[in-house]
Formats: C-alpha cells, structure tokens, sequence
C-alpha cells in the first residue's frame, strides 16, 4: 500500500465513524472480521491505528474509558 492510499484509508475510515452505530456493532460479519483482524499477522499494528483514527473505542465503546490511561507497575518503580 502507497503511502497515499495508507492516508486515504484513514481518511475515510475517519470520515465514516458515525457508521459505527449498534447494528454494525452487534453484526456477525463485523465480528467475524474484527477476529480476523485480531488473529492476524499485524494485530498490534493495526489496533494502534484504530486507536488512533478514533474506530477501536468507536467499535468497542468500553475501551475509550481506558484509552490513554498509564498502567503503573513494579517495572516503572524504582529501587530506592
């Protein structure tokens, strides 16, 4: 995919996010191609552009209540 057609794409998905409604929401094709999705070879690549355009937390409207929350644990702490 050309870097143009790359834009275009969020472009549009952008654009269309209003779609994203209950009906789409509850759609066996939907699901079906979001699992695609999940279980293929980009996952991580392509979940950090949905959340970027805005679809992730449009699609799965519980993970905007999450979205951009720091998660603390033992590795960030330092030994003092």
């Amino acid at each position: 995919m050309t870097r143009l057609a790359f834009l275009e794409a969020r472009r549009l998905v952008s654009e269309f996010l209003p779609l994203v409604d209950d009906n789409f929401r509850r759609s066996k094709q939907t699901a079906g191609d979001f699992l695609k999705i999940i279980n293929g070879n980009h996952t991580f690549d392509v979940l950090i552009q949905m959340q970027e355009i805005g679809f992730l937390s449009s699609f799965v409207p519980e993970f905007g209540k999450i979205e951009n929350r720091v998660q603390f644990d033992a590795y960030l702490h330092r030994a003092e």
